[in-house]
């Protein structure tokens, strides 16, 4: 073997671990920072238990009723909600988070109340849901705004965790969790 051809060979592999390392990093990066930004979204932040707690309590909604998580990211507040009867769709464009949100679905045996949908929150309806569960950041709410006013029924409870909406004025506040309601 020439030392041409060693080199080359060493300079393939270590390319190939290169990318099977940093790639992935790059790779979830991408898909969990930059995309969002690419469609208008925020980046993936998962709420705690403590905002979930509150959300829940603050939205104070029955078994039955439906709820939308616009961002679900993994599905942890699907799932909360889920867990409480309520029929809940998430709306998630990171595939990764999907696919983990629908695994853990699965796992608990929620199918019947809960899924995330791998889709643009931009194109979700909101017109049949009781609740809107929203982690949003400023530059993404005056739009959301606009779209639930325009979409939602009378009556819909929006729930914001971090950020206020724009105009609307909150009818109950704790914290950094923030309960509307749509006229």
């Amino acid at each position: 073997m020439s030392a041409s051809f060693i080199f080359e060979l060493t300079f393939l592999i270590l390319s190939l671990v290169w990318f099977s390392i940093f790639g992935w990093i790059i790779f979830s990066f991408i898909s969990g920072l930059a995309l969002p930004f690419l469609f208008k979204g925020a980046p993936y932040v998962q709420s705690n238990k403590k905002a979930i707690a509150i959300m829940l309590e603050v939205a104070n909604l029955q078994a039955g009723q439906k709820a939308v998580d616009l961002g679900a990211g993994s599905g942890a507040i699907v799932i909360a909600l889920a867990r409480q009867g309520i029929q809940t769709d998430g709306y998630e464009i990171n595939p990764l988070l999907v696919q983990k949100g629908s695994r853990a679905i699965k796992k608990l045996q929620l199918q019947e109340v809960a899924r995330i949908h791998c889709q643009n929150l931009w194109k979700a309806d909101m017109a049949h849901f009781d609740a809107i569960f929203i982690y949003g950041i400023p530059f993404m709410l005056p739009k959301l705004e606009e779209k639930i006013h325009q979409e939602a029924k009378a009556g819909v409870k929006i729930v914001c965790n971090g950020f206020a909406l724009p105009t609307w004025q909150p009818i109950k506040k704790e914290g950094s969790i923030y309960l509307y309601q749509k006229p």
